[in-house]
């Protein structure tokens, strides 16, 4: 680090060293003014080199293993110390000998520190005294404890000879004897042993079982009950009749082919993916077909040339307006094939109200798309067609015609 003097002298040379002597006071309190000095840095080691990141990495490694070393070292030898002293002789003999020998060795070992050191030989004494007094203490706390011992065999044995035989057999009488005193305490009163335990015997012969029959239900319960409403729009398609001498032409259908119906019914369910579904509708709409019949009491006469000419029947112009109210009963079956969506095939059979034609019988086939509004109510919008199965007659009874249908279904639904 560079010193402040040093920069001084530095500034002073570069700037003045033309001049032959030192400048005045007042211009060198102008020079140290215009130097800033610098700030103390604080003292850091830092290891720029590799080579002694490497060092430092080694020596810290090394250092790691000694201590490791010497750890596994000072623990294997007091584990060693623990096991000799776990180690018991069983033979007299050679405990007396082993004993006598290590007598000897202490007494020799007394001996020599007493006669290199007196300080010694008194530090033994008083280390020999501690230790007797030590076994002593521990001699009385055994006899204590075998006392102890000798004193819970003994109550064990009193509560054994007055409990009676009924209780248990003899072969486990002491056993039972030694869990209840452990569990119920010393000081504890044990006058409940003495009674008998009246269990309830436990029955041999096998017992009836009432088992309820389960019937087949016959009538399942709804998953939904729905109301929609449908709105139709017909298209006819036209049949003259045959052998009347009646010639029926020209066909034109007016622009009223919207109908309108209401529907309430059920939904059943099946299988998992298959529902039926049933209700009774009210449909009505209105008709209107124009026609041209042949006329009798009219002749056209045509001009075939001048030797000829051709004489047609006239006609004439009819039109026929109804209209028409149906009750129907409407039954299809589901079939499931996303969540709230399903396909529906079926039919449906309506009745006039008046009675001037057949049952009208239709096939349907529509696609259901449902949307749930919350856990109990559901909207739901079906696009459908429908064609006649059955011919209806006209009011004159000239020709037949049936109808094709395509109607969107709108409705609401109440889940179970």
């Amino acid at each position: 680090m560079e010193n402040f003097d040093d920069n001084i002298e530095n500034e002073y040379r570069s700037r003045f060293e033309d001049f032959e002597e030192m400048p005045d006071d007042l211009l060198w309190n102008k020079i140290q003014s215009r130097i800033t000095p610098e700030k103390e840095r604080p003292f850091i080691i830092w290891l720029r080199t590799p080579v002694r990141t490497i060092g430092l990495a080694v020596s810290l490694l090394i250092a790691l293993g000694f201590g490791t070393y010497f750890m596994f070292k000072t623990d294997t030898q007091i584990q060693g110390s623990r096991l000799n002293e776990k180690q018991v002789n069983h033979n007299p003999g050679s405990v007396t000998k082993t004993g006598n020998s290590k007598e000897s060795k202490r007494d020799v070992i007394e001996q020599t520190l007493k006669q290199q050191s007196p300080v010694a030989g008194v530090l033994k004494e008083m280390s020999n005294k501690v230790t007797g007094m030590a076994k002593h203490t521990s001699g009385l706390m055994a006899g204590h404890q075998q006392a102890k011992r000798n004193k819970e065999d003994s109550d064990l044995q009193q509560i054994n000879k007055e409990l009676p035989v009924t209780l248990v057999s003899e072969e486990i009488r002491t056993p039972v004897l030694k869990d209840v005193y452990a569990l119920t305490g010393k000081g504890a009163n044990i006058f409940l042993v003495n009674k008998r335990l009246n269990a309830p015997d436990l029955y041999t012969e096998a017992m009836a079982i009432e088992v309820e029959e389960k019937h087949a239900r016959f009538f399942l319960p709804p998953s939904e009950m729905f109301i929609n409403v449908n709105p139709t729009l017909s298209y006819y398609m036209f049949s003259p009749n045959k052998g009347d001498n009646v010639l029926v032409s020209d066909f034109s259908n007016s622009s009223q082919r919207l109908g309108f119906g209401a529907q309430i019914g059920f939904v059943y369910p099946l299988t998992r993916k298959f529902d039926l579904r049933t209700g009774v509708s009210y449909f009505t709409r209105k008709s209107s077909i124009s026609y041209d019949i042949t006329d009798e009491t009219k002749k056209n006469v045509v001009v075939v040339d001048n030797n000829s000419i051709q004489i047609n029947p006239g006609s004439s112009a009819m039109n026929e307006t109804r209209n028409w109210h149906y009750l129907e009963l409407q039954s299809d079956v589901l079939y499931a094939i996303k969540a709230m969506q399903a396909v529906s095939v079926g039919f449906k059979v309506g009745m006039h109200t008046s009675s001037m034609n057949a049952p009208l019988v239709q096939g349907r086939l529509g696609y259901r798309i449902s949307r749930p509004v919350n856990n109990r109510w559901a909207l739901w919008l079906e696009p459908a067609v429908s064609v006649s199965l059955s011919s209806q007659n006209s009011a004159q009874n000239l020709f037949m015609y049936r109808t094709t249908g395509f109607g969107l279904n709108l409705g609401v639904s109440l889940l179970k």
